[in-house]
């Protein structure tokens, strides 16, 4: 009992002080805090109140008014980001310049020997088997071709497309295929899709690059991937769809892939279809 008494007496200075910081707590800091709360809860409900009573007596024109000057604010941030959109679009000039020329069946026909040879190429250096129905599916002229000069954007974005799918180093590609054009060709400032469709086996990883690389073009890719080697000229592509399934219960990390992607015609490629030489 002793020895208690003196540990009170040594620790009386920590008791008083516990005790005046409580006493403060619960007369002075706890009510002050309740009425701060009050008052704010208070200050919302007459915020939103004033918003409500705002918007009522807005009449039509002026509400009408306000809409369209955000419209407009939104209409000038799309205008000022077009020229970024449209020079990520860009195809390879050579090719978007013979589609504004008469087109020649001799011509396209070089032009897409060299295309499938150059992706042959770069296939058999990185290591990736691209089956002989993939270049068969290349784009060819066909005599009832009502608008033959956008052959040069279908062989353009299928070269890109594969190139791309190499670079991002996929195992095989067995299949492609371009969905037929269903415009014709009424309205020449707007963006005509093109779509293809690929059929692939690759890794995991090698997927996720692919997906990170397809909507970028090649300048970005060199800077933002570090890819200093990577071929000029992409365009930016756009997945509309994807598949995708393990191949093996043995690799986990190995799939199969099918993958429908959506690229577009630049304005200036797609107008009044020249004649045929």
């Amino acid at each position: 009992m002793r020895s208690l008494a003196r540990w009170i007496q040594s620790n009386r200075g920590c008791w008083l002080l516990i005790g005046v910081t409580l006493f403060l707590y619960l007369l002075i800091f706890q009510p002050l805090d309740r009425r701060a709360e009050d008052r704010e809860r208070v200050v919302k409900k007459n915020w939103n109140e004033l918003a409500k009573l705002r918007q009522k007596t807005l009449d039509p024109e002026r509400r009408r008014l306000i809409d369209i000057s955000q419209g407009l604010d939104r209409l000038d941030q799309t205008v000022d980001l077009l020229p970024d959109l449209l020079a990520g679009l860009s195809i390879d000039p050579n090719y978007q310049n013979r589609a504004l020329t008469p087109f020649k069946l001799v011509e396209y026909q070089a032009d897409r020997n060299n295309a499938i040879a150059a992706v042959e190429k770069i296939a058999k250096n990185k290591k990736v088997k691209i089956e002989p129905e993939v270049f068969e599916a290349f784009p060819i002229h066909r005599s009832n071709q009502p608008r033959p000069h956008l052959l040069w954007a279908e062989l353009a974005l299928s070269q890109q497309l594969l190139l791309c799918m190499i670079q991002a180093s996929v195992e095989s590609i067995s299949e492609l295929s371009i969905e037929p054009r269903t415009d014709t060709g009424d309205d020449p400032k707007q963006l005509k899709p093109l779509t293809l469709e690929v059929t692939f086996s690759c890794s995991s990883p090698a997927l996720s690059r692919l997906l990170v690389m397809l909507p970028l073009n090649s300048e970005t890719i060199r800077e933002r991937l570090e890819l200093p080697d990577y071929p000029e000229h992409k365009p930016s592509l756009f997945v509309d769809r994807i598949l995708i399934r393990k191949n093996s219960t043995e690799k986990p990390s190995q799939v199969g892939v099918w993958m429908k992607i959506v690229g577009f015609v630049p304005p200036d490629m797609d107008r009044d279809a020249p004649l045929v030489d």
